[in-house]
């Protein structure tokens, strides 16, 4: 089961103030089914999911939905990182530190063709797109919580980059 999405559901349950009966009826699913997706009892399948997400408006809850189901990046989620908007700031400048500190190295290394990489590159080249992916994770996460600090809906901002730019 996964136990990150389910976490996810539970909080924006939470954040909702309304009951699992009460969601249930608004979507035509049981609350029992609702409470078993939450504690990851049960796996809800990508329909479910988007239901579950328009009705309770939960950016991160969508993001936990794509990379669970579609294995794209999501939000970070670090439990050692305060999970509010200097937390998220700090961490995302952070992460694009310990990125930039290689980044001209990495993209010396990634020229390279794979068959003739050196072991030193090869491994510059697995950390560059790993501290980019944290990078990317971390952007996201700073999103979030600079938009709720500013009672912003990011997801307007987010439509509205799909409509415009958005593959």
């Amino acid at each position: 089961m996964d136990k990150k999405y389910a976490r996810q559901l539970s909080l924006a349950l939470d954040g909702s103030g309304e009951t699992n009966k009460e969601l249930g009826r608004r979507l035509a699913m049981s609350a029992s089914a609702i409470g078993k997706y939450s504690l990851g009892e049960r796996r809800a399948d990508h329909q479910k999911k988007t239901l579950l997400a328009k009705a309770l408006r939960g950016l991160r809850l969508r993001l936990s939905s794509a990379r669970s189901d579609f294995g794209t990046i999501s939000f970070a989620d670090n439990p050692r990182v305060r999970p509010d908007v200097f937390g998220a700031t700090t961490a995302a400048n952070r992460e694009e530190r310990e990125r930039q500190q290689i980044w001209t190295e990495f993209q010396d290394a990634i020229t390279v063709p794979a068959g003739k990489l050196t072991k030193a590159q090869s491994e510059l080249v697995d950390r560059g797109f790993k501290e980019f992916a944290e990078e990317i994770g971390a952007e996201l996460t700073e999103f979030i919580e600079l938009a709720q600090y500013a009672e912003r809906d990011p997801q307007q901002y987010i439509d509205d980059f799909n409509e415009r730019l958005g593959g």
